[in-house]
Parts: C-alpha cells; sequence; structure tokens
C-alpha cells in the first residue's frame, strides 16, 4: 500500500503546482513546458538504466500518442482551473476513465460489469453538475457560456484519449516495455511544449518583468518530478496489487484529497450542484473500476 500512497501523493503535488503555477507570478507555458522536460529527463534515465527490450513501433508510437495529449491536456487544464478551480478540474479528469472503460467494451470485446453500467451512468449523471459553478460564471460573461462546456468537455476527451492509449499499451505490450513507453511519452510531450511556446502571445501571460524565471523553474522542476514519481508508484503498485484496487482507490482518495487541497490552500468553495457531481464522481470511479 506504500506504493498507492506515494501515487496518491505525487499526484497531490502536481495538482497543487498546477494550480499555483495559474498564478499571476508564473508564466504557466514555461511552468509546463519545464515540468516536461524534468520528466523526460528522468524517463529516459530510467529508459537507459533498465535494460528494456529492443525498440517496439507500436509501443513508441501509443507513448507519443499519450504524451502529446498530456502536452495539450496540460494547456487545456490551465485554462480550466482558472475558471473551476483544482477540484472540479480534477473531477472532470477522474470521470474520463470512462472514455477508456467504453473503449474495453467496444473495441476489444470486453463485457462489463453490472456495476460498471451503472457507474457509467453516474458518470452521465456527474458531468453536468462538476460543470455547474462554471456555467453559473460564465452567465455572467455574455457568450462564454457554451465556451465554457467546450472546454469542459475538451477536458474529458482529451484525459480520456490518455487513458485509452495508455489502456492499449497494457493490451498489446508487456510491462517489459514500460520504461519505452513512459520515456516516449514525456519526450513526445516536451517536444509538444516546444510547439505550443511560440504561440504564447495568444495566451493570457503576466509581462516577463513580472514574474521570477527563478520560481518558474523550481515550480516546473517540482512539477515535473512529481509527475515521474506519481508514474513510478503507479506502475509499481500494479505490480504489487490488481488494477481492481490500484485504480479505483488512488483515483477517489487522490480527488479527495485535490479537492480538500483545493479549499484549504486556495480558498476553493462549491455550490450545492457541483457538490452532489463531487459525491456522484466518487461513487462512478468505484463502480468503473469494478471488473
Amino acid at each position: 500500500m506504500i506504493f498507492v500512497a506515494g501515487q496518491i501523493f505525487g499526484n497531490f503535488v502536481f495538482a497543487m503546482s498546477l494550480r499555483w503555477a495559474r498564478g499571476k507570478q508564473f508564466h504557466y507555458l514555461t511552468v509546463g513546458a519545464i515540468n516536461y522536460g524534468v520528466a523526460a529527463v528522468m524517463a529516459v534515465g530510467w529508459l537507459l538504466l533498465s535494460g528494456a527490450p529492443s525498440p517496439d513501433v507500436l509501443v513508441i508510437l501509443l507513448g507519443v500518442v499519450n504524451g502529446l495529449q498530456y502536452q495539450l491536456s496540460l494547456v487545456v487544464l490551465f485554462t480550466v482551473v482558472e475558471l473551476v478551480g483544482i477540484g472540479i478540474t480534477f473531477g472532470i479528469v477522474r470521470l474520463s476513465v470512462a472514455l477508456p472503460t467504453l473503449a474495453s467494451i467496444f473495441l476489444w470485446g470486453e463485457q462489463p460489469a453490472a456495476l460498471q453500467v451503472v457507474g457509467l451512468a453516474i458518470a452521465f449523471v456527474a458531468l453536468p453538475l462538476l460543470g455547474a459553478d462554471a456555467h453559473q460564471a460564465a452567465r455572467h460573461h455574455r457568450g462564454r457560456s457554451l465556451l465554457t462546456w467546450g472546454v469542459l468537455l475538451a477536458v474529458l476527451i482529451l484525459s480520456g484519449t490518455g487513458f485509452i492509449a495508455a489502456k492499449a499499451f497494457t493490451v498489446y505490450s508487456t510491462p517489459a516495455y514500460q520504461p519505452l513507453y513512459t520515456a516516449s511519452l514525456f519526450v513526445a510531450a516536451t517536444v509538444g511544449a516546444s510547439f505550443i511556446w511560440p504561440m504564447r502571445r495568444r495566451f493570457r501571460l503576466p509581462e516577463w518583468r513580472d514574474v521570477s524565471m527563478q520560481n518558474n523553474l523550481r515550480l516546473g522542476v517540482l512539477m515535473g518530478a512529481a509527475n515521474i514519481f506519481q508514474l513510478a508508484m503507479l506502475l509499481l503498485a500494479l505490480d504489487a496489487l490488481p488494477g481492481t484496487v490500484v485504480f479505483p482507490l488512488t483515483a477517489t482518495v487522490g480527488l479527495a484529497t485535490t479537492i480538500l487541497g483545493g479549499m484549504v490552500l486556495f480558498g476553493e468553495r462549491f455550490g450545492r450542484l457541483t457538490a452532489v457531481g463531487i459525491v456522484l464522481t466518487l461513487f462512478a470511479i468505484v463502480f468503473i473500476g469494478v471488473q
């Protein structure tokens, strides 16, 4: 269980770092790029030390897809955090586990358990409730309501795409290729950041004179270390415990700690509908994780 606790801790540090990076004293695109660069160096080091098998094109391709999704998701997550806070944002990310579950049913012919069907139904109910606060805020800004829902759905779809790529890796490959998959993922995310960076003027960023590059570097390194740490802990946990225990436990406890962190550290509060959505999300995650 120590690996499960480690994954939850790493995910919590990553989430809180992401929330801090949205502050006016940081360039969040810079922090995100440093984050993936640090994680890529660590992942490549793991690959070189692991003695992994010869390169596999499918593994690399799936890692690249997941890595590009990571980078796109991070940019969207920075936007969503500003709209709804870190707790709701990661609630939507956690709900996206419904997409690989559906992919498992329709692409790989897996038969869902009765509780999984219930969990998927709950997920569809919970999603609009999670966006209730964002919708209410958007009503005060004419024409932004549809945009808000679009951004929330983008988080769901992008996160779900990454989970599907990871699921495909487990279907078509073996644990021996985890270092190669991880290195491909974070290298692709870093390369993706280099393409996003030239478009930085289109994002609402503070002036360079108002931020400290040293602070950006420190937070980026912290995010990157937390990112690779939580992934390593997850893989170790899956080696020691069944996925039916690991995924629901890390998802529910991780979401609960993220919500608590947002409330304590950043003063985030939720309306009644959103609170109901969060509770339903916790139930949905547990039910979807049933095998």
